[in-house]
């Protein structure tokens, strides 16, 4: 699902026509994108970064999607949920009987 790379946040220098861009945002901002496009793009790898450090501590604890659900007493396609981009939609008791299933 997601990358384990490191941060999304921690991206390499990119050059685009000669030019140096420090990260992806200052890449955005000079290919004229608005700084409200720039700052939804800020979000969303905030976002993706949340979700994956959420699934690389249930992998760490060598747990499935199915295990933690069952342990939470949830379907799986709602521990899906919690590890997508769409985890706005999660309240905090959900986040907190997941955090607990994994052992953190």
């Amino acid at each position: 699902m997601h990358g384990s790379g490191g941060s999304n946040q921690d991206m390499a220098t990119r050059t685009t026509k000669s030019r140096q861009h420090r990260d992806v945002f200052t890449l955005a901002a000079s290919l004229g994108y608005t700084p409200k496009a720039v700052a939804g793009l800020r979000q969303k790898v905030a976002d993706t970064d949340f979700t994956a450090q959420l699934e690389a501590r249930r992998q760490s604890a060598g747990l499935t999607q199915a295990e933690v659900a069952r342990r939470m007493g949830v379907t799986q396609s709602t521990v899906s949920r919690l590890e997508s981009d769409r985890w706005q939609d999660l309240r905090l008791g959900e986040l907190d009987a997941y955090l607990r299933a994994i052992g953190s």
